[in-house]
């Protein structure tokens, strides 16, 4: 894979994963709960999700995925972080 990148076929197969699984997630309570309080904090809406996942969606090279989701992943990270401090203080961390 390093060599070759990634076929056609397992970015499909990855996006329609991470995208299974974000809608999952929503139609989760306690999660959804979860993400409205980080949306609250990051100062976002779910129009950033929508967004993301019709980014991730049109896009046709793991290297273009890669980088819509990693300021997306990087701030959620960076966020449970910051709770996990000890003190129930929580951050707002944009890059």
């Amino acid at each position: 894979m390093l060599e070759g990148g990634v076929t056609a076929e397992e970015l499909s197969k990855a996006k329609d994963g991470w995208l299974q699984e974000d809608a999952q997630e929503r139609s989760n309570d306690d999660e959804l709960a979860s993400q409205i309080a980080t949306h609250r904090e990051v100062n976002r809406t779910f129009g950033y999700d929508a967004d993301l996942e019709r980014r991730v969606q049109s896009e046709r090279r793991a290297q273009e995925i890669a980088g819509s989701l990693e300021f997306h992943q990087g701030t959620r990270r960076r966020l449970r972080q910051r709770q996990g401090q000890g003190d129930g203080s929580v951050t707002a961390c944009r890059n």
